[in-house]
């Protein structure tokens, strides 16, 4: 068994891209990821840890169960809509 030949042919381009590409592609990463935790650390009651190397991230949010989630959501975005 051997791995099909795109995939292959893509290995062998991953060995043969500069460095450079990847340092910008994951700047661009570190970027969204920040955007992303500052934009839920910033809602009153949630709280989210920076992943270091993760493609996704947790969040603590300020409910007990998925009616209370679904409670919060409604009211908050509701309350963010008359601002």
């Amino acid at each position: 068994m051997s791995p099909p030949t795109l995939g292959q042919i893509a290995g062998e381009a991953a060995l043969n891209t500069p460095q450079e590409y990847f340092d910008r592609v994951k700047e661009e990463y570190m970027q969204r990821r920040n955007v992303l935790i500052d934009g839920l650390n910033a809602i009153d009651g949630v709280t989210s840890p920076k992943p270091a190397g993760a493609f996704y991230a947790m969040a603590q949010l300020p409910v007990e169960s998925g009616d209370d989630f679904c409670q919060w959501m409604l009211e908050n975005s509701a309350s963010k809509e008359k601002q």
